[in-house]
């Protein structure tokens, strides 16, 4: 747990060193990004589906290779949707520059979605569900070698 914590201090102190973290906070990328995430993937395994991967991830007890397939399929499903919408954030950002070229004060706001919509859906699937899958993964290996 500590190198993760070390790991994400070292983006804060990038993020932080010729500016403001707060610069890279968007709260439309966060939406486009985290809300399909989880509810498309609640609607695949059911909103408990969801929760109980997530807790397994994190957990320590051990767990039936059957459990750790069904909640490795989903952090498969969440790493899956949590790229596909920062990517659909780009398309989304982009369409919204373009269609207020005209207007200068919206063209920020528009490639802010556009450029940090990728970067929370690529975080959230490499730094996030693909760690917790692997943690799966181990604790799996580990239960059936014992």
């Amino acid at each position: 747990m500590i190198f993760f914590i070390l790991g994400f201090g070292c983006f804060i102190v990038g993020m932080s060193s010729l500016g403001s973290p707060g610069s890279f906070f968007d709260a439309p990328s966060v939406i486009i990004v985290f809300a399909p995430t989880f509810l498309i993937a609640a609607a695949f395994y059911s909103p408990s589906g969801v929760l109980n991967a997530l807790k397994t991830a994190v957990g320590t007890e051990p767990i039936t290779p059957a459990e750790a397939q069904h909640n490795l399929n989903v952090m498969r499903t969440l790493r899956s949707l949590s790229t596909s919408s920062g990517i659909i954030g780009v398309l989304i950002g982009v369409v919204l520059m373009l269609a207020d070229l005209e207007d200068p004060s919206k063209i920020g706001p528009a490639m802010a979605v556009a450029l940090l919509s990728p970067l929370y859906g690529v975080m959230l699937a490499e730094l996030i569900f693909r760690p917790m899958a692997h943690r799966i993964e181990d604790r799996t290996t580990r239960h059936t070698l014992s």
